[in-house]
């Protein structure tokens, strides 16, 4: 890790970068979601109302965009970010080794930069995020647990969000990133914020097994939508 840190801090600056904005000041924010799909939010039409807080949003304001038409380059949470994050693609995707990064376009663009997460980015397999976290001038890793199967809920970004927000730096970028609806889905949330029971709602093609995974990740999803709006 530390090599690669090094070898990202030796790139050369892109040629001709600059904020169109100049120096206004503004606050960037970039949310990623975790294992977060379309077809469970009913901010896309799924008949459950999983995402009360977000289609409120979109009736009320105007400058909301919900992309209908997307695709992920890859299924899992490091690979798909090694290539969103970077130039780096599925034809050339060791080019984020020898280009820099968002984060490091974004401080070229004149913005102090956070990374604040609750995924375990400390375990050997986040090694790469962790790498990308470290290339922002602060970070806040919120999430010490060793297991998936512990209730660490997204609200713990809270705080630290609130304290970056009150920087004094003008122009901040912000990377926040949640546990989403991770498997094991009744950990994501609070008990007692749970709505969805029952077969009420489900298609008839879920095993009676299946219901309470399924409701598992239609909470997950109503509390995502919570952390999300807040």
């Amino acid at each position: 890790m530390t090599e690669m840190l090094k070898q990202n801090a030796a790139l050369p600056p892109l040629a001709n970068l600059k904020d169109a904005n100049g120096d206004t000041p503004r606050a960037l924010v970039l949310v990623i979601g975790e294992s977060t799909t379309s077809s469970r939010m009913s901010l896309y039409g799924y008949g459950r109302e999983t995402t009360p807080r977000l289609d409120a949003l979109r009736k009320s304001d105007p400058n909301l965009v919900v992309f209908n038409d997307v695709v992920t380059s890859r299924p899992y949470t490091i690979e798909i970010l090694q290539q969103a994050l970077t130039f780096a693609d599925e034809l050339q995707q060791d080019l984020y080794l020898t280009k820099p990064s968002l984060m490091n376009m974004m401080k070229q663009a004149g913005y102090k930069t956070f990374w604040i997460t609750n995924q375990q980015t400390m375990t050997k397999r986040n090694t790469l995020l962790t790498v990308f976290s470290q290339q922002t001038d602060k970070q806040f890793y919120m999430n010490n647990q060793r297991t998936q199967s512990a209730r660490q809920y997204d609200d713990v970004v809270f705080a630290p969000f609130e304290n970056v927000l009150a920087d004094p730096a003008e122009k901040k970028f912000i990377v926040v990133h949640l546990l989403g609806t991770h498997m094991k889905y009744k950990y994501r949330y609070p008990e007692e914020t749970t709505k969805f029971v029952g077969r009420e709602g489900i298609p008839e093609g879920v095993s009676d097994s299946d219901v309470e995974v399924y409701n598992d990740y239609d909470n997950a999803e109503l509390y995502n939508d919570y952390v999300v709006e807040t």
